[in-house]
């Protein structure tokens, strides 16, 4: 089993001095999807960061260590599901993009033949239809024709149960993320398997780290 099924939320351990996190990733190789049908009821539209940041209702569904970071070591495409009777969006999901090397997100390095899904959610009045999962499809329908990219990830946390549930049901691998911590704050980025398997320092000073295999 990848997590504890009777565990529905961070603990007090999680927070504060050991979190584990799901990494899921595929190659791109191997992933083979067919146009997602759009709900009923429901549109789609895609926007890059450049266009998000000008939108007050979009840019609070990107996260928001991508908003204050530096644009040109990244791009990300965001796609939003719009209720068509309100114009607005209820839902969304971004593909991460490096440029370089040197780029990590959320305590996991990124390579730039990699495209990592960020920021999926569904309103909890809209959840239960099926619309998170249409929007993941969108995702990898859409990432699968990307030039260059041979890598797709998402990252979870190990108490968010139905998340897991649906990325197991797509990606190929799994694999462990552990963050040591010290009252709250990172200190030890530890992956188990994969492509970024190794251990790296993530705390002050984190231009020393131990090991990096990127």
């Amino acid at each position: 089993m990848f997590f504890n099924s009777k565990k529905s939320e961070a603990s007090w351990l999680d927070k504060n001095f050991l979190r584990c996190r799901l990494f899921f990733f595929s190659r791109i190789d191997a992933v083979r999807y067919e146009t997602p049908y759009e709900p009923v009821g429901f549109g789609v539209e895609r926007y890059s960061m450049y266009e998000i940041v000008q939108y007050r209702d979009y840019i609070k569904w990107v996260p928001e260590s991508l908003v204050q970071a530096n644009e040109k070591n990244f791009s990300l495409d965001a796609y939003f599901l719009i209720d068509q009777g309100s114009g607005l969006p209820v839902g969304a999901a971004s593909a991460l993009r490096v440029r370089d090397r040197s780029f990590w997100y959320d305590n996991i390095p990124m390579r730039p033949d990699e495209v990592r899904l960020v920021g999926l959610k569904i309103l909890p009045n809209y959840r239960g239809r099926g619309l998170g999962r249409f929007l993941q499809r969108q995702f990898f329908y859409d990432v699968t024709r990307f030039e260059g990219v041979q890598w797709i990830s998402a990252i979870v946390e190990d108490h968010r149960l139905p998340s897991i549930r649906s990325q197991a049901g797509v990606f190929h691998h799994t694999t462990h993320n552990w963050l040591i911590k010290m009252f709250g704050r990172n200190l030890v980025s530890i992956i188990t398997g994969g492509m970024h398997k190794g251990i790296w320092y993530v705390g002050p000073n984190r231009g020393s780290r131990w090991r990096n295999d990127v």
